[in-house]
């Protein structure tokens, strides 16, 4: 039997990153699956990240220079056979730019054969950047927008919110504050729906979703009323 603490990508064969990180769940913080193509979590181990990384599209919310951010990660994942993008996410001033290119690399993901994986810190930025895609995505065909698929980012959203907590129970203000600047996040991005469906569904038409650029996404989008 194989050691899977030990073993490297060839070992398992077929077999999915979704699976794999699912066999180590209890590693990664805050991990939610959201569906068979999509998982969000905090902060990944770098040694699952690289035997996973060849069966995996990563999406990483999370800046470089956090204290809690895997160094190197891009260049880690990309030399084990992965794909990878940043977008990084100021926790106290998400924007909506931010927000339609994460639309734009999750369109890259699911439109392809392999698993997503997006991560941040402790899955607080990524769920809620999950919840305001799922239905832009489900219009696209990308990816269901379920029952399943909500009550799953429920739980991501409920974990990461009682991490946020732990970690600002000494300032309850702050933390009302934090709370506060993603409840305001969500309700703007909320009102993109519309413009980002037809932006991405123009883009695709253009180059497809594997070809589909940031900056021509961010054209298409402003440039629908």
């Amino acid at each position: 039997m194989i050691d899977e603490n030990k073993a490297t990508p060839e070992h398992f064969g077929s077999r999915s990153g979704r699976e794999m990180l699912e066999a180590h769940g209890d590693r990664i913080r805050n991990y939610v699956p959201i569906s068979s193509k999509l998982v969000t979590a905090g902060i990944v181990p770098v040694d699952l990240l690289e035997r996973a990384a060849p069966y995996l599209d990563v999406v990483d919310l999370l800046p470089p220079e956090h204290g809690m951010a895997v160094p190197d990660e891009g260049r880690r994942v990309s030399s084990a056979g992965g794909r990878y993008v940043s977008i990084p996410v100021a926790f106290e001033e998400p924007t909506e730019t931010e927000f339609i290119e994460f639309l734009g690399a999750l369109a890259r993901c699911l439109g392809g054969e392999r698993a997503a994986l997006v991560h941040c810190a402790i899955n607080y930025r990524v769920s809620r950047f999950v919840e305001a895609a799922i239905p832009v995505l489900a219009e696209l065909e990308l990816h269901e927008c379920s029952p399943e698929v909500s009550a799953q980012i429920s739980v991501a959203k409920q974990v990461s919110d009682e991490s946020l907590r732990e970690y600002l129970r000494d300032d309850p203000r702050k933390y009302e504050q934090q709370a506060n600047i993603w409840a305001e996040f969500s309700g703007r991005v909320s009102l993109l729906r519309k413009r980002c469906v037809e932006g991405l569904r123009r883009a695709c038409a253009i180059s497809g979703w594997d070809g589909l650029e940031h900056s021509a996404l961010l054209r298409l989008v402003d440039g629908i009323g």
